[in-house]
């Protein structure tokens, strides 16, 4: 058994219970979170108050319906034996870009009240 191993097993802690810390995404502030993956971004509970109502729930729709193109997209491609036409696929990268443009939007309405613009 190696060092890390042993340091492993003290803590009582598997590789697979390895969780990384994202900060809040406004500049300056200090709220962490634990997440199971690199690379999540996060707004913290202060900072999201900040976001217009109307902004989060759209950001919201645009999620669900990113969701439910992935659920449609999946049950087709099945279906269709492993197979899927550039329509399919074009809805569901459209779903995709909405959320990103939606999350984007968010990030940017807590950055910008965060510094008081």
């Amino acid at each position: 058994m190696d060092g890390n191993a042993s340091l492993w097993q003290v803590a009582g802690a598997k590789i697979s219970d390895v969780r990384y810390r994202a900060k809040c995404v406004v500049p300056f502030c200090n709220h962490s979170k634990g997440f199971e993956q690199q690379g999540v971004e996060w707004i913290c509970g202060d900072h999201w108050r900040l976001v217009p109502r109307r902004v989060r729930q759209i950001k919201f729709k645009r999620f669900r319906q990113e969701k439910l193109a992935n659920e449609k997209f999946r049950a087709l491609y099945d279906a269709q034996g492993s197979r899927y036409t550039d329509e399919q696929f074009r809805a569901v990268k459209e779903a995709m870009d909405a959320a990103t443009r939606a999350w984007e939007r968010c990030k940017r309405q807590a950055i910008e009240r965060a510094v008081g613009i």
